[in-house]
Order: structure tokens, then C-alpha cells, then sequence
């Protein structure tokens, strides 16, 4: 057994520093965004929203677009366009269904979706829109 004097013993001291992340030096500390998401409009517009979709990088949002295209008695209906998948079309009819049930129950002499064609379109045309989180 050796006995150790105090003397002898190396102390380890360590120097905190405080650093400033911000978005001049954040890639330095957590890398390189995986993606850039483009933005098609710094505003969306009336009959536009932003959807999510999953992709293989985890995940992305897309837009979802809706217009009038006609209108006249009896002619209420809905057009999707976009490469939508059979989820993301059965989700869109689903949608188009409960907004007019709605509209029916608050306002019954609202004519609106029974005269209405409507236009529904995703324009990311690379996302694939089926799966599991379509619609």
C-alpha cells in the first residue's frame, strides 16, 4: 500500500466559455439543414393551406389549393388534381362532404356547395400524396 501526499495529487481544472449561437454560427454546432423547404408564398391566399406529408427525409408540408370553378344550379362538385393517391382523394372527398354538412346545418338556404364546382389541387408534383399521412 503507498500513501499518497497531498502534494502529489494533479488537479484537473476545465475553463467553461459562454458562446452565442445565433444564425450566423448555428450550423457550426448542430450541421447543415438535412432539406431546405421552399416557400411558394410568404402569404397564403384565400383557399389556400399548408398540409404536412411524409417523405423519406421524415417529413415535409405542401400546399393544398382550392378554387371555384363554376358556378350554376345543381352542379356542386368537387375536382382534385395534383397525383393525389387513393387515401389523399378519399380524404379531400371526406373534407368536401363534412364542409357541406356543416354549411347545411348552419346556414340550410346556403346554396353554395350544390351549385358549386370546386377545384382542389396539390401542386408538389414529387411528393408521392398517399400513405400514412395522406389526408
Amino acid at each position: 500500500v503507498t500513501k499518497e501526499r497531498e502534494e502529489d495529487k494533479e488537479i484537473e481544472t476545465k475553463t467553461i466559455e459562454k458562446v452565442l449561437v445565433d444564425k450566423s454560427n448555428l450550423d457550426d454546432y448542430v450541421g447543415k439543414p438535412v432539406f431546405h423547404a421552399e416557400r411558394i408564398y410568404d402569404q397564403t391566399p384565400t383557399g389556400v393551406v399548408m398540409g404536412l406529408a411524409w417523405t423519406a427525409m421524415g417529413g415535409s408540408t405542401l400546399y393544398i389549393e382550392t378554387t371555384l370553378v363554376e358556378d350554376g344550379d345543381g352542379k356542386g362538385a368537387l375536382h382534385t388534381t395534383g397525383q393525389l393517391g387513393d387515401v389523399m382523394k378519399e380524404s379531400a372527398q371526406i373534407a368536401h362532404t363534412v364542409a357541406r354538412a356543416i354549411l347545411l346545418e348552419k346556414e340550410p338556404e346556403n346554396p353554395f356547395f350544390a351549385n358549386t364546382k370546386l377545384h382542389l389541387h396539390v401542386p408538389a408534383g414529387a411528393t408521392p400524396k398517399d400513405g400514412p399521412s395522406a389526408g
